[in-house]
């Protein structure tokens, strides 16, 4: 047994920090002596030694010794003409493992240049299909659908191929016609066709319609309560604007498998927004004991530092996000939202225009980039992002609801922010925010009736301490007191901190019994000869009859 043998058992058995000693001293040995190890030996060496850093994720060390790897065969390529050492090592296969060293690294333009330089004839599958990924992230579409479909070619059930060409716009039959080929005559495959078309609708932002699809892989499909399944579903929930249904589906996700990553990033959004804060930590604390490399751990715990209002200290897993994984949605609107929270506007708002960039189908991308411009007292700006939002998003309650709390603030807007809101709540008549905001508005304007009715009838529908303060609210400034009073108990009886409802019962039990006691003073204050009168007569009449 040789050196390099040696050197190779060391590899097999995983040994790669023993690799990494071993052959660091045997190269500077060979420097010294030339007799000591062949050209094609010491190349040997160096692809395990480059291996055995990339192993033990010395990715910038790993780079520098296959590039020198590669240097050293092309030496004996021309000093030799061809040899065996073809067998040893391919120029593909080093350029691959620099590509995967330049990844690693967040290197992103050395490596697609490294790739573009393995020429078409001799690129593999995998190759092309790190192209088709980088070019996909780098908005590159033509070179990324060509490299995807090269992929799908060679490998018809290459899955994750397949949704890249669905995520670049490629028609969903376009899709099948390279797929579904491969699955004829296979059993119980009958659900690929359709779960092409479900992934087709939602990058086609037809929501609704996808989550049908998804729905109906759940329950009449062999794909039942499959994670990837529930993934999609609970992300048309989301971007559909359904946050309840969407934090339910993507809840069975992670149940049924607590390791999986993708759509946890959401999870964690969700959870904060909803107020699950005890659920929120325990899943970003679990995220991150399994793997800390991703971008979803840190995106959830930023989630919920920034729901803690620890805002300064949520800054630094947004911006790790954002350096793992560049082009992450969510790790942008993170970014974006804790910026904003430090009244950094105008950072924010890069943030947020990136993450509309990668998905202008995003609703909170839309919302954060308004509000931005809301507090930067740039009100016609606002008003046609918001505009824009409905144009893009279309006509649904949420984008409605953008639009009008921006017409609110300015005065000759406001009959049209009611206008609109009245449509939004045609549209969903139990959207808590739309009612809130509308009779915002109403008491604004001082229209208490037009507030009154809204809001009682909405009290019928969800009992909630919100909606009785506000309707108590309503009723004191129409000197509707005892009303006042009931609402302003049943709110309490609803959440006993409301310290708002707590103030306002206060206030009005103090002008209750102020009136009380002003009335009680001017009884006791009024002449009673009326009253002694009447008694005197009486008395007088019975003593007369006596």
């Amino acid at each position: 047994m040789n050196i390099v043998d040696q050197v190779k058992q060391l590899y097999d058995q995983k040994l790669y920090s023993n690799v990494t000693c071993l052959v660091n001293l045997l190269l500077t040995v060979s420097e010294n002596n030339a007799e000591f190890v062949s050209a094609p030996q010491k190349l040997q060496m160096m692809m395990f030694y480059a291996d055995s850093l990339y192993q033990l994720q010395e990715y910038c060390k790993a780079e520098n010794v296959y590039l020198k790897a590669l240097q050293l065969k092309k030496s004996i390529m021309k000093n030799k003409g061809k040899s065996q050492t073809l067998e040893i090592v391919s120029d593909v296969d080093i350029k691959f493992n620099v590509y995967l060293c330049y990844y690693h690294m967040n290197q992103y333009a050395k490596a697609i240049n490294m790739l573009e330089s393995i020429s078409g004839k001799q690129r593999t599958v995998k190759v092309s299909m790190a192209l088709a990924k980088l070019h996909h992230e780098n908005g590159q579409e033509r070179s990324a659908i060509t490299c995807y479909k090269e992929v799908l070619k060679e490998c018809p059930l290459a899955i994750e191929a397949a949704l890249g060409l669905v995520d670049l716009g490629v028609k969903g039959f376009e899709v099948a016609s390279l797929v579904l080929p491969a699955i004829n005559g296979i059993p119980n495959m009958d659900w690929m066709s359709l779960w092409i078309k479900a992934h087709g609708l939602l990058h086609y932002r037809e929501f609704s319609f996808a989550v049908a699809a998804f729905q109906q892989l759940d329950t009449r499909s062999m794909l039942h309560d499959n994670v990837s399944m529930l993934i999609g579903l609970g992300k048309a929930h989301y971007y559909d604007g359904d946050y309840k249904q969407s934090l339910a589906v993507l809840r069975r996700a992670h149940a049924i498998n607590p390791l999986n990553m993708d759509g946890m990033d959401i999870l964690s959004s969700l959870l904060c927004n909803e107020k699950e804060m005890a659920e929120a930590e325990k899943l970003a604390t679990h995220l991150m004991s399994v793997n800390d490399r991703s971008a979803e751990p840190w995106i959830a715990v930023g989630n919920y530092i920034l729901s803690s209002k620890t805002v300064n200290r949520a800054i630094f897993y947004a911006k790790r996000a954002c350096m793992l994984k560049p082009h992450n949605v969510e790790a942008l609107l993170l970014k974006g939202n804790v910026l904003y929270q430090l009244r950094q506007f105008q950072d924010a708002i890069g943030a947020y225009r990136e993450a509309l960039r990668l998905s202008p189908y995003r609703f909170e991308a839309h919302q954060g980039l308004v509000n931005c411009y809301k507090d930067l007292h740039r009100t016609r700006e606002a008003v046609t992002l918001a505009s824009n939002a409905c144009k893009h998003l279309g006509q649904v309650p949420r984008t409605l609801l953008l639009y009008a709390s921006v017409l609110a603030t300015v005065a000759i807007s406001v009959d049209k922010a009611i206008t609109i809101l009245e449509k939004a709540l045609k549209l969903d008549s139990t959207n808590l925010d739309i009612v809130c905001q509308l009779a915002q508005i109403y008491m604004q304007e001082r229209r208490y009736e037009k507030g009154i009715e809204l809001l009682k009838e909405q009290v019928e529908i969800h009992s909630s301490s919100r909606l009785h303060y506000m309707l108590a609210d309503f009723f004191t400034k129409n000197n509707e007191h005892e009303k006042a009073l009931e609402h302003f108990s049943a709110a309490l009886s609803l959440n006993n901190e409301n310290s708002s409802a707590i103030e306002g019962l206060q206030k009005v039990e103090q002008l209750l019994d102020s009136r009380g006691s002003s009335y009680n003073m001017e009884v006791e204050d009024s002449p009673d000869t009326d009253i002694d009168a009447e008694f005197d007569d009486s008395e007088l009449e019975t003593t007369l009859s006596d």
